[in-house]
């Protein structure tokens, strides 16, 4: 065989690999994210399949043992439905009732969706137009 034949080869071997390399590096890095009923109506709670899911931080649910690094709550979605989940890390400082939370993960058998990935969005810093700030008299502005 011609080596020039072998050059070619090899890199048609190397550009299949590289590409190959490329497309399951994609695939695993995209993934987008259900709501909480999404994920509930698609039956995914007993698939174990891994997911991305938002949902708000149910008021009252959080329990954070710092000892054991562990934090638990629930996240509800708009049509009401409510997701327990735990979280092992630390706490992130904005996360309070209420707040939006993104969750990656997987249910267990239980039903509990084990957090590895816990993404909050930051609190909003806007107001409404003509909304009244304390100490600021708009009279004489």
């Amino acid at each position: 065989m011609k080596s020039s034949k072998r050059l070619l080869i090899a890199s048609f071997l190397a550009l299949a690999c590289l590409g190959y390399l490329i497309a399951t590096a994609v695939s695993d890095s995209t993934m987008y994210y259900l709501t909480v009923d999404e994920a509930l109506a698609q039956g995914i709670v007993q698939s174990g399949k891994a997911i991305r899911m938002s949902g708000e931080v149910v008021p009252g649910s959080i329990e954070w043992s710092p000892s054991e690094m562990r934090l638990t709550f629930a996240v509800r979605g708009e049509g009401g439905a409510v997701v327990p989940a735990e979280y092992r890390g630390p706490r992130p400082d904005n996360f309070i009732d209420n707040a939006p939370a993104i969750l990656e993960g997987r249910f267990d058998k239980s039903g509990v969706f084990q957090t590895d990935t816990l993404m909050l969005a930051c609190p909003s810093r806007f107001e409404a137009e003509g909304a009244e700030h304390p100490g600021v008299d708009v009279a004489a502005q």
